[in-house]
């Protein structure tokens, strides 16, 4: 999603069902996202994500995708069950960032 009022920022989110949980698949989405995203727009420097503070599934997956944790929103979200945390972080990566990685990534290779 592309923020009018911030176009420099987009935001990402992925759902992935229960029966393909474990099989790599955020993973692989959200590289491909971000790859994409910061080679095809040039004016994109930052990616975003609100992430459910009790999903921990996610969290490891946006850190081990270089994402950096930047703060929490308390009471952020209505969720169909009170026994969820309404609190959500705040994930990012920056374009600088992720080209840094690439570079380490490919050198490594």
């Amino acid at each position: 999603r592309l923020g009018i009022d911030r176009p420099f920022a987009v935001e990402v989110g992925l759902w992935v069902g229960r029966q393909h949980w474990g099989k790599g698949i955020g993973k692989a989405v959200l590289r491909l996202a971000v790859q994409n995203t910061f080679l095809t727009l040039s004016f994109i420097r930052r990616i975003e994500a609100t992430i459910f503070a009790d999903n921990s599934a996610s969290l490891r997956l946006f850190q081990s995708s270089g994402f950096q944790r930047e703060g929490i929103c308390q009471d952020h979200s209505m969720r169909c069950s009170q026994s969820l945390s309404p609190d959500v972080f705040l994930w990012s990566i920056l374009k600088t960032d992720f080209l840094k990685r690439q570079s380490a990534l490919s050198s490594d290779s």
